[in-house]
Formats: structure tokens, sequence, C-alpha cells
């Protein structure tokens, strides 16, 4: 069966409520600086990733709002920042996983080793994975139509089966490493060394048992989706059931980008106290800013609101005209590179397209000045 109008629509409004609270939460763990050590680092940068990743799901949102057919290569060329990231922050969850294991085999040597060599190693194969991607997408690209904007379907099905069989050899790296560190932990146990070799600070400690609950929500959601996808490419099933199954592989993607934040809360009472503080810290500025300067107004404020009001019109058309430019270059440059295609398009759906950054800018910079 072929993707349909309910599958898109129902797939839309997941990335919308995964945006909403998997930016939120991730923003606040990339603020922690309590994670600033060579696993926080590794993490802060895994985040990063996947906020990204979180971002250009947005997408084909935007596609499936205009209604402009969906063209591999152009949706291809313009999400491929996001299937090089999403290569590497599936490399970078293996990464991290070993990262726990070589801290807890030997932490010692863990401590010794200098951080930007450390990370560099282990980041390197997630550059490699993302770059092969990228390039072989290049190499066998076609311009055929698809149903949705968004990896793994933008991408050709060769390319598709070597991308998902990569991610599936890291993801059991990570699944093995997880393994292996808890095997490590249990014997040091029945041995009674646990409590003198295992000698991180309290603070790391309680991360990296975050980190573990994020592995297992990573094995259960990533890890069984991409060996689900693998099974079925190499199993002989219909195209059109793939690439519908492939589709809905996107909720378990977004749930992995999304869990971090919300694993630290509820698995340590100490990150909720710091996520808590810093929350309250924003919203606390924010109100004692408000507080001070919303009701001490003076004439010089009385003035500026008038201009405001006055010159509002004038605003929002500047920053419309100022939008409407970039969108006058972009169509003459897609008018050159793809001259029939440019042609083909609905006018009214291509126009609506290319004019609708200009109204979101200047609707938000009244409202911001309103604020």
């Amino acid at each position: 069966m072929t993707i349909t109008d309910v599958d898109r629509h129902t797939i839309w409004s997941g990335i919308v409520v995964f945006n909403i609270f998997g930016l939120f939460g991730n923003l606040n763990v990339i603020s922690l600086i309590a994670l600033r050590t060579k696993y926080g680092n590794l993490l802060t940068i895994l985040i990063s990733s996947q906020s990204i990743c979180l971002l250009y799901e947005l997408v084909g949102l935007v596609y499936g709002i205009s209604g402009v057919l969906i063209i591999r290569k152009t949706c291809f060329y313009l999400i491929s920042p996001y299937i090089f990231t999403y290569c590497v922050q599936m490399a970078l969850m293996a990464a991290i996983s070993t990262d726990l294991l070589l801290s807890i085999a030997f932490p010692l040597r863990h401590r010794a080793v200098r951080t930007t060599v450390y990370l560099t190693m282990l980041i390197i194969p997630a550059f490699i994975y993302g770059i092969t991607v990228i390039f072989m997408g290049v190499f066998y690209m076609d311009e055929t139509e698809i149903k949705l904007c968004q990896p793994p379907l933008n991408l050709p099905f060769t390319v598709r089966r070597v991308w998902y069989f990569i991610g599936l050899v890291f993801n059991a790296i990570t699944v093995l490493a997880y393994i292996v560190a808890f095997a490590i932990i249990y014997c040091k146990c029945r041995k009674l060394y646990y409590k003198f070799q295992f000698d991180n600070s309290d603070i790391e400690r309680k991360a990296m048992k975050s980190l573990t609950v994020l592995i297992l929500v990573f094995i259960f959601s990533r890890f069984i989706s991409t060996f689900f996808a693998n099974f079925l490419n190499f199993d002989g099933y219909p195209k059109e059931v793939i690439e519908r199954a492939q589709a809905y592989m996107v909720f378990p993607a977004m749930t992995c980008y999304s869990s971090t934040f919300y694993v630290c809360l509820l698995r340590s009472s100490e990150y909720r106290k710091i996520f808590w503080s810093q929350i309250v810290g924003i919203v606390g500025t924010c109100g004692e800013y408000f507080s001070i300067n919303q009701f001490i107004e003076t004439e010089l404020d009385n003035l500026r609101r008038t201009c405001f009001y006055i010159l509002s019109p004038y605003i929002f058309t500047n920053c419309f005209q100022m939008a409407l430019m970039a969108a006058i270059s972009t169509d003459l440059m897609i008018s050159i590179t793809f001259p029939l295609r440019h042609r083909m398009v609905r006018r009214r759906s291509y126009l609506s397209l290319l004019v609708l950054p200009g109204f979101i800018y200047g609707i938000v910079s009244l409202c911001l000045g309103f604020v």
C-alpha cells in the first residue's frame, strides 16, 4: 500500500508536536554547564545534531502545506544537511556508548586521555559515514516524484539500503558496548572491587546512569526500527510497503531526538533541581524585567509607542520586501538551474511558498514590537 493523505497528515502532526517538546528539552540540556566533561561534550554534540534533525523535519511540513510537487533530487539537495547530521548523530550514539564502556573498564586511563584527541577519534567515523551517504546520494540521484520530503524517502533505493545497513552496524555497536559495560559493572560488584576501582564523582556517576537509560530508549526505538527496515529491505517486500513503513519510522527517530531532557528529568533528582532552577531563573529574569520596565513609562516610551503604531505598516512592508528580495533571487536561481521544472510548477503554490517567509518575518517583528 502506498503512502496516503492520512499517513502524510499523521506524520506532519507528529513533526509539529516533537519539534515543540523536543527543542524545548534539547535547549535546556545544551545550556546545562554540569555536562562539560568528555561524555558531556559528546552528549552536547549529539543533542545539537538531533536538534538540527528536528528542525529539518519542518521542511517536509512546508512542502505539505504548500502543495508543491516533491521531486527527489530537489528534496535531497534541500535537506542534505539533515541527512549528514542524521548519520552523524547515529554514529555519535555508538561513540557515547563506547565512551561509557571505556570509562567503566579503564577509568584512570579514560581520565588521562586528552579531551580533544579523544573526541576527535570518536567523532571521525560519524563524519565519514555522513560524507559517504551524501556522495552516494549525489551519484545515484534521480528525478522521480516522492510522497514525502524526508530521509530515507529522498534517497535512491540503492543508497537507502546502504544507509540502513551501516546504521544497523552502528546501532549494534551501541547495544554491544552497553551490554559489555554492564557486564563489567556486575563482575566488579561481585568481586567487591567496584567501590575502589570505579572512582568517578557523584555527578558523573548519576549522569552515566541517565546515559544508560537513554541508550535503553535508543534500543527500543531506533535500534528496533533500523533492524525492521533492514529486514524489509533484504526480505524482498514490495517497494510501496517498504516506503510506507520507512515513512512512519520518523516517529521512533524523533523520539530518539527528543528524549534526552525528559529521561534526565525523570531519572535524576539532581538534574530535576538543576533544570527547574534553570527554567525558573529564565522565567524570573523575564518577569523581573517586565515588572520593572513595563509600568514605569517615560515621555520617550510614550513617543516610541505612538511612533511604532503609526509606522507599523511600514515596518511590516520593510520586512516583507526584504524577504521578497531573497525570494526573487531564489526564483532566478531555480529558473536557470531547472527551467522546465520551473515552468511546470503550479504558480499559486509556488508563489505562496516564496511569499510565506516574508509574511512570517513581518508578523513576528510586529508581534515582538507590541510585546
